[in-house]
């Protein structure tokens, strides 16, 4: 049996699919922009280098936030949370008196323990070593978001402060399916511009 298509419609068709996939992932980051609740994280560490794209400074800045380690003795864990081993889980965070969001329990599903918190989805990054690939400590866990690679204006990065005397943070929208979107910095609580250079 021989086929209809062409290679120019065969090509074509590569194509659209590839258009395709490009337009659902701008269109799942539009969904989380629009109806998101906005969350402020503090960072504990930037960079301003992208090793990966070279020894320079601008295009995506590394981010950890203070949510990226987790002690499991100081938040509330649901039956389905398996342990740090690695896979999903959604790390419930509540508005703190200061206006930044903290990490008040980890679930292996969408659920709440606490009214007017937000899930925000992440994966446990697996660490091997004697013990299993567990951590140092059993009760401590590392969480990838997906949101620790930020995309900033050429040249900009190193315009952010570096050092212990500011607040530096991150504000997010996050969806209710636990998916964030990083939109800009704040220092000491204020918009910080990074302008192109």
């Amino acid at each position: 049996m021989t086929s209809n298509l062409t290679p120019a419609k065969k090509l074509l068709i590569i194509v659209g699919i590839q258009f395709l996939v490009l337009l659902s992932v701008i269109g799942f980051k539009q969904y989380t922009t629009w109806t998101g609740e906005i969350v402020l994280l503090k960072t504990t560490a930037i960079d301003p280098r992208d090793l990966l794209r070279g020894d320079f400074v601008g295009d995506f800045v590394a981010v950890e936030y203070e949510i990226s380690t987790i002690d499991l003795d100081k938040v509330v864990q649901d039956d389905a949370y398996g342990g740090p081993y690695g896979g999903t889980v959604y790390v419930e965070l509540q508005r703190g008196g200061d206006g930044y969001w903290d990490a008040v329990a980890v679930h292996g599903g969408r659920e709440h323990a606490f009214a007017g918190s937000v899930l925000l989805r992440g994966d446990i990054e697996r660490y091997y070593g004697s013990d299993e690939g567990r951590l140092p400590s059993d009760n401590t866990i590392r969480i990838h978001y997906g949101i620790e690679q930020i995309f900033v204006p050429e040249g900009s990065g190193g315009d952010l402060p570096s050092g212990g005397e500011h607040v530096i943070a991150v504000e997010l929208k996050v969806d209710r399916f636990g998916n964030a979107v990083p939109r800009r910095f704040l220092v000491d609580g204020q918009p910080f511009d990074l302008r192109r250079r």
